[in-house]
């Protein structure tokens, strides 16, 4: 008779070999519970002796999982489970395998990457290679330590890092194994020097409690973030054997990326067991965003949107959902704004007009598409997909402008094949109509000097003859596309202007203006512009028309087409401008950089905003004739004689600088019309950080045509390091703190005023992901709620507030107390313990109270020592 660890093994193996993918299924206890209708304790006094036989592996996750060892690589060549493992990280797989086949093994590595690049998801990739490699065996522990959670509590990080007389340390668990050390960049001069020990010569010198044993051997990855001091960095490259660099994923291609989109979606799909629909608008907002956090906030963003739609469409039942954009974060929505710079590679990425379905394990395109020899149903049907994603009219006429010159071609294409020759046309088109499309050829040919082949004939004849049997008023044609085209191609304009004219006269009939811009089309197929990439000049200056005026000279002087005009009425708000120079901005840019030449200061200190923003290369040059002339025109309205107001000009603007001029000079700028609020800044300024190298500049007029006027010129003089204020400007290139939250931050130094808010609220649930994974035996989402609130309860009843640091350590001493207690395991002694229950005994009981809501939750007794040390927490400066 089998015995239960056989048919336990029996179950594990015949399941794992039929349910194998890439690798065999990872189990629970439960499942295996109920699959072999075994009591849990007894099953997991079972599994624990087949993963120390060797013949299971078990995860260090919550809740545990149970795999088949041996063979869960076997399927699968070496990190090719990594996006990228052959193009932008084949470097660091190269370096990774070098380092762990190293003969003389346990090699340590330093990973630098921006946050959420992956670097646990890689070093995973490191350690199953050192499993397979038989460097490591199969059941080696593989252990995550994250500095960051715990970065004001030294004490902590010593105890969990290093052990204590108590617990060994993940340094002493992870024997044998692979350790994975986040932001080692935080760890205290005394931590570094413990850790270089052990690195260096196996060693933990400091500490009386816990000795590394004669065989101690790890492998370790310490990951370093990217924007680290490089005296930090030094000190650790020159402490490691191996330098492993992770890419952000702004720096990959964009190939790799829609591998990441194509992993996330299939995984929402698993998860929901439905068909996810995206189309191609959704595509390329998610491959062209900016990304908050790297791949992690790529996979949160496509998260957050799959929940939104599952939850609009829970109702629906249907086994297909269809994911809008209005599904997505807001910032999601404004990757396709740039669409038009990289349209080239995304086309080869994404075919046009294709609708993407994901399953959990593929990915369908249907390219269905019904072949309308109509470019107004084309433009139709794209409006109507566009308003069903809740795209604004804005943003849709943008797309449909972007969408225009494809759609045309292949509109183009589909015309020509209806007819062959001349004979068959005059079948479908009146002779009438032939000549005069024939006549317009001829003089278009001799005007452009170009020869046109017969399919623009043909195609020209039956898009004008379906124009006049079905005629239009309705325009489809965004009135900036329009401009843009009259602009670039101004000569092209008036021929096919008289063309349509002539048609309205001989038909009598009235063409709306895109039929114009249609001609225009047809025989620019021809002479299409020089598709290479380069600088354009983009002239920007007040008024309704002054800068098209220009441009339309220089464009017909130069010949070239390459210079764009940007207008801004004098009653147009600045808001609005804003946002309207940088749609422009993004229209003209074709990868290569813009010359932008303005007349006043505002119209820079938009467009170094919008650089900012965008990531567009902008030189700037100023041409003041806007200024010279409301200059002249006041000296003049004083009865100054010519000669006066001439040599007064002269004076005035002769040094005037159009560049620039690079300053080391620190400038921060205070906003506000308050008086007694910039004194107090000032004040509160001066008596918490050294400004012996900083000018502070204030601006009382916040109003924003004087505010970029005014910061334009403060920028002259040095490098603005921040702007505080009551309200954010529309300056993304300066951070800024508000005035409200200013004193709370407790800033140490002046950038830190700077931190934006969320970051503390995503640190304070980062601990508690961590803690869920570090102490397996404590319900931490069950107590998450109660934590909180004792948090809140104790800074009333303190009278204090307290700082992110203090409530991180504050949770973290708490959980660390629970697991103890939990364990039945002897207190940490805190010598001044006594003294606080001595001299503060009323507090004491007072928090004691506080807790005892998470007492009876959890059924356990907080000491008074315990309480002590809590207070001693919060009370420590």
């Amino acid at each position: 008779m089998k015995s239960n660890k056989v048919k336990v093994f029996e179950f594990i193996k015949e399941y794992s070999i039929t349910q194998s993918t890439d690798e065999y299924p990872k189990l629970t206890t439960q499942y295996l519970s109920e699959k072999l209708d075994m009591q849990r304790t007894n099953l997991s006094s079972i599994l624990n002796k087949l993963v120390k036989e060797g013949k299971i592996t078990k995860t260090t996750t919550r809740p545990v999982l149970y795999q088949l060892a041996n063979f869960q690589l076997t399927n699968q060549k070496d990190f090719e489970n990594l996006i990228g493992y052959n193009q932008s990280l084949n470097e660091a797989v190269m370096l990774a395998k070098a380092a762990i086949l190293y003969p003389q093994g346990s090699p340590h590595i330093l990973l630098t990457a921006e946050s959420g690049s992956g670097v646990k998801y890689f070093a995973k990739n490191v350690y199953d290679f050192a499993v397979k490699s038989k460097v490591l065996k199969n059941n080696a522990p593989f252990t995550v330590f994250d500095c960051k959670t715990f970065i004001e509590n030294p004490t902590i990080i010593n105890e969990m890092l290093y052990g204590d007389e108590v617990n060994t340390g993940l340094v002493h668990q992870t024997n044998q194994g692979m350790l994975l050390i986040k932001h080692v960049e935080l760890l205290s001069g005394y931590q570094r020097t413990m850790l270089f020990s052990i690195i260096t010569s196996n060693k933990m010198p400091s500490n009386q409690y816990v000795e590394l044993p004669r065989n101690y051997k790890c492998i370790m990855l310490c990951a370093i973030a990217s924007d680290a001091s490089k005296d930090l960095y030094d000190l650790y490259r020159n402490k490691m054997d191996f330098v492993i660099e992770l890419l952000p994923l702004s720096q990959r291609p964009l190939k790799e990326r829609f591998a990441l989109l194509e992993l996330f979606l299939k995984q929402e799909a698993r998860k929901l067991d439905r068909v996810l629909e995206v189309s191609t608008n959704i595509l390329h907002s998610l491959l062209l965003y900016e990304v908050k956090d790297n791949i992690r906030g790529l996979k949160n963003d496509i998260h957050t949107g799959v929940a939104n739609c599952y939850v609009r469409e829970h109702d629906v039942h249907h086994h297909h959902i269809e994911l809008l954009l209005s599904d997505f974060p807001n910032y999601v929505r404004k990757g396709m704004i740039y669409y038009k710079t990289f349209k080239e590679e995304i086309d080869e990425i994404i075919p046009g007009d294709c609708k993407f379905a994901f399953t959990k394990n593929e990915v369908l395109k249907n390219r269905a598409k019904e072949n309308n020899a109509n470019i107004y149903r084309t433009i139709d049907v794209r409006k109507k997909e566009l308003k069903k994603q809740s795209v604004s009219e804005e943003q849709i006429n943008t797309l449909v402008s972007l969408q225009l010159h494809q759609d045309f071609q292949e509109y183009l294409n589909e015309l020509s094949n209806r007819v062959s020759d001349k004979e068959q046309l005059s079948k479908i088109v009146s002779m009438k109509l032939i000549s005069l499309v024939e006549r317009f050829i001829t003089h278009v040919s001799s005007e452009l000097a170009i020869n046109y082949q017969e399919n623009i004939l043909y195609g020209l004849c039956l898009h004008i003859n379906a124009s006049l049997i079905k005629v239009s008023s309705k325009q489809r044609l965004a009135n900036e596309e329009i401009k843009r085209m009259i602009d670039l191609y101004p000569k092209h304009y008036h021929l096919a202007k008289e063309f349509v004219h002539e048609i309205e006269e001989e038909f009598r009939v009235k063409m709306n203006i895109d039929e114009i811009i249609f001609t225009m089309l047809f025989i620019l197929n021809e002479s299409k512009p020089v598709t290479n990439k380069h600088v354009v000049t983009l002239i920007a200056m007040h008024g309704d028309s002054s800068a098209s005026s220009i441009v339309n000279v220089v464009n017909a002087l130069a010949m070239h087409n390459n210079t764009y005009a940007y207008d801004l009425p004098l009653d147009k708000s600045m808001d609005d401008a804003y946002e309207d120079l940088k749609e422009q901005i993004i229209k003209v840019d074709q990868g290569k950089g813009i010359i932008l030449i303005y007349d006043m200061g505002s119209i820079r200190t938009m467009a170094e905003s919008i650089a900012f923003e965008t990531k567009i290369e902008i030189k700037y040059l100023e041409m003041p004739v806007t200024l010279i002339g409301v200059t002249s025109s006041n000296k003049a309205s004083n009865n100054d004689s010519v000669d006066e107001i001439y040599e007064y000009l002269q004076t005035k603007f002769k040094d005037i600088k159009y560049f620039r001029k690079q300053s080391d000079k620190k400038i921060l700028v205070i906003i506000s019309k308050e008086q007694s609020e910039v004194t107090r800044l000032k004040s509160y300024l001066n008596e918490h950080f050294d400004l012996s190298n900083v000018t502070v500049h204030v601006i009382e007029n916040s109003e924003a045509n004087h505010l970029y006027n005014e910061i334009n010129i403060i920028a002259n003089e040095g490098k603005i390091i921040g702007i505080i204020g009551n309200n954010r400007p529309n300056l993304a290139q300066y951070p800024f703190a508000e005035v409200r939250w200013l004193e709370q931050k407790n800033a140490k130094t002046l950038e830190e005023i700077f931190i934006e808010e969320d970051e503390a609220r995503d640190d304070i649930n980062e601990i508690f992901e961590y803690l869920k994974d570090q102490f397996n035996e404590v319900d931490v989402d069950g107590i998450k709620d109660y934590l909180l609130d004792f948090t809140k309860s104790l800074e009333v009843t303190l009278d204090a507030t307290l700082d992110e640091d203090q409530q991180i350590g504050l949770i973290v001493h708490l959980v660390c107390l629970i697991d103890r207690i939990s364990r039945h395991q002897a207190p940490i002694v805190n010598f001044i313990a006594s003294n606080i229950i001595l001299n503060h005994g009323m507090l004491v009981s007072k928090v004691k109270e506080l807790l005892v809501p998470l007492e009876m939750a959890l059924n356990i007794s907080i000491s008074d020592a315990e309480i002590a040390t809590i207070i001693s927490i919060v009370k420590k400066r």
